[in-house]
């Protein structure tokens, strides 16, 4: 139960058969009174088990005392032993807690900060900020399922194969559709993003635990939590927390939502009125040329930060 450190992750009383336990929750809180759930937080908990799968669980058993459960592997953490592809790959580095690395896969996390706070690509500007990125707040629904498709879910195997197919199509789609309604939804949970952290969740409100301390997955909302919505059905993908995170890992460095990106439509047109001309249709058009200028501005200060000029000859 420390690698699901879900208040819902309830002892059913025989760890100890010599007595009679009574059914305990086993969860613990961090400094600031949250109770973050760990690797193995969307293992479906009851009330009388601790887990109802093991898939996603690092320590899991099989019956019989000592035995691992050889399938389990892919359950544990990992070592990319490779640099860093991407900012969304932080999630390999472990925290120093029992089983819990970095984790932008709960929308609780206390790491999403970092989604902001690096890059994998070296850059000349102080503040970091950077043209040519999607503002994930007005894309529309087919630029989000491209950005999707085809990305790889297991940082481990970059070579997809029949056992490990890229985000498919409906998958993409599917997550687009969550994407959309997010951004669209104007209710204070939801809505656009302020910055790149709320991908992963934003405190929503304080939701108390009857143990003590407060509930992590009810108190805060992002796209994180959406993600079973596709997932359900196939729960190596929705509980093991590289897997799961594929979609975030997807947005997290191509996207912005600080920098606005404007397309000017311009025509530039050259030649004279006649002397009997009375409105601007009598304009006479001898030359022309068609030009296509691509600004990206920093919403932040309204700097322009990049400006490219593009002919076109039809």
């Amino acid at each position: 139960m420390t690698s699901q450190n879900n208040p819902l992750a309830i002892s059913n009383g025989l760890f100890n058969r010599s007595q009679t336990d009574l059914p305990l929750a086993h969860y613990y809180t961090d400094p600031d009174g949250v109770a973050r759930r760990a690797m193995g937080a969307f293992v479906p908990a009851s009330a009388t088990l601790p887990a109802t799968t093991t898939i996603g669980l690092p320590m899991a058993r099989t019956a019989g005392p000592g035995t691992v459960n050889p399938t389990q592997s892919e359950s544990r953490p990992i070592q990319l032993n490779r640099p860093f592809r991407s900012v969304g790959e932080l999630s390999c580095v472990y925290t120093g807690t029992p089983w819990k690395n970095l984790s932008f896969s709960t929308p609780e996390s206390g790491f999403s900060a970092l989604l902001d706070l690096f890059c994998i690509q070296e850059s000349e500007r102080l503040d970091s900020v950077v043209a040519g990125k999607v503002n994930l707040n007005v894309a529309p629904f087919e630029v989000i399922k491209a950005l999707f498709t085809g990305a790889h879910k297991d940082m481990l195997n970059l070579s997809p194969t029949a056992l490990n197919p890229p985000i498919t199509p409906t998958e993409a789609k599917s997550l687009a559709d969550l994407w959309m309604k997010r951004v669209a939804d104007p209710s204070t949970s939801k809505g656009p993003l302020k910055n790149i952290a709320d991908l992963v969740g934003r405190w929503t409100q304080s939701a108390s635990l009857s143990q003590g301390g407060i509930d992590g997955a009810k108190s805060y909302e992002g796209f994180s939590s959406d993600l079973g919505t596709v997932f359900a059905s196939n729960p190596t993908m929705n509980n093991i927390q590289r897997f799961r995170e594929a979609p975030i890992r997807a947005l997290a460095d191509v996207g912005s939502v600080r920098v606005w990106n404007v397309m000017i439509d311009l025509v530039v047109q050259s030649g004279q009125y006649p002397e009997k001309a009375k409105e601007l249709a009598n304009f006479a058009v001898e030359a022309e040329q068609h030009y296509w200028i691509h600004l990206a501005i920093d919403r932040f200060t309204g700097k322009v930060i990049s400006r490219q000029c593009e002919l076109v000859r039809e």
